[in-house]
């Protein structure tokens, strides 16, 4: 299985002494802690065809971006033009030491079909395999979903449909392990399987349980964990329980919704950038994402999270750098807003 090299509190300084090169797989981890993650869409890949490397420095310097889950078009790898665009999208985000994790198997219709998964895996390997150093994946991310499917509705079946998906798992994870591919696997998962410290009982079945992080963990490298809420107070409550049951430091992502999709709750779209910034700062405060299961948050998706920021009335930042003790000249404090940056400073204050 793939060795974490998380830099835990050295990352700061570790990623100052990186030369403007892409930092090449065994050279450091592949989630940079002190910035967010994005999911990012074909659509996207293909409105900015042509100018990435534009894009990949307005997500490094302007956007705090350290690392994209790049949605993957399994029937289309094959063709010479998605190819290319897959290739020059990676070489430009590596250009900025932005790291990109091929996101596949995006489809719950997987869950009865082990043979497709193992044959999916074996695709990206090969594309990962004939890409040039720059354009190679940094990790695989798995999107499977069985919350999505009908049979979820119905709660005697989903102790069943995890299994599943832990096979599956299992299964990705021995191909990785049969190609030597020293690259990371992550999934993202329902939060919400586990509450208030107790694993609900439609995940427990004779003693077996299949809901803990622990029990993805086995297979995964880590988690994403999709917290969805419009308030900082609940996604807390949902990923305490979840960050305690992880037993693996480094092993945890929090999903955060930005997507406009209407009058919902479970994003922050309608409360805007400024509220955003001071709920991940809340979150990363309350949670403590310095040591421990937190590694960082993840972020649903990157065009929603751009336009929000760009309709903010202020430049301001999410970001992760350490306390300073010199505050800049120009900065403002805002103390509802822990992480924030305001102007043109990359500094955050706590």
């Amino acid at each position: 299985m793939y060795i974490r090299r998380i830099l835990g509190s050295v990352l700061c300084s570790a990623i100052a002494a990186l030369s403007p090169a892409y930092a090449s797989p065994g050279d450091t981890h592949f989630i940079d802690r002190d910035a967010l993650s994005v999911y990012f869409y074909t659509s996207t890949l293909y409105a900015y065809d042509g100018s990435y490397p534009a894009l990949a420095a307005q997500m490094r310097d302007a956007e705090n971006i350290g690392a994209v889950f790049l949605s993957v078009s399994m029937l289309h790898l094959a063709e010479t033009d998605y190819a290319r665009i897959v290739r020059d999208f990676i070489e430009a985000m590596h250009g900025e030491n932005i790291y990109v994790h091929a996101m596949y198997l995006q489809d719950a219709t997987i869950l009865d079909n082990i043979a497709l998964a193992r044959t999916r895996t074996q695709e990206i390997i090969a594309f990962h395999n004939a890409s040039p150093a720059q354009s190679k994946f940094d990790g695989l991310t798995l999107d499977i979903e069985p919350e999505s499917t009908d049979e979820w509705d119905t709660e005697s079946n989903r102790f069943g449909l995890v299994r599943e998906l832990l096979s599956v798992m299992e299964a990705i994870h021995e191909e990785l392990t049969d190609s030597a591919l020293d690259l990371p696997l992550s999934s993202a998962l329902y939060a919400h399987y586990m509450k208030n410290g107790a694993l609900r009982s439609w995940l427990t079945v004779n003693g077996e349980s299949v809901g803990y992080p622990s029990d993805f963990l086995r297979f995964m490298d880590f988690l994403i964990l999709m917290s969805y809420d419009d308030d900082p107070a609940d996604i807390v409550d949902y990923l305490q329980d979840e960050l305690a049951y992880a037993g693996e430091d480094d092993s945890i992502l929090a999903g955060i919704k930005t997507k406009n999709s209407g009058d919902d709750d479970t994003t922050s779209w309608q409360e805007g950038w400024e509220a955003l910034c001071s709920a991940v700062g809340e979150v990363r405060c309350s949670l403590d994402s310095t040591s421990g299961p937190l590694l960082g948050f993840a972020v649903f998706e990157y065009e929603s999270y751009r336009a929000m920021k760009g309709l903010a009335p202020v430049d301001l930042r999410i970001n992760f750098q350490a306390h300073v003790a010199t505050r800049p000249a120009g900065y403002l404090e805002d103390l509802a807003l822990p992480y924030g940056v305001m102007g043109g400073y990359r500094f955050g204050w706590r």
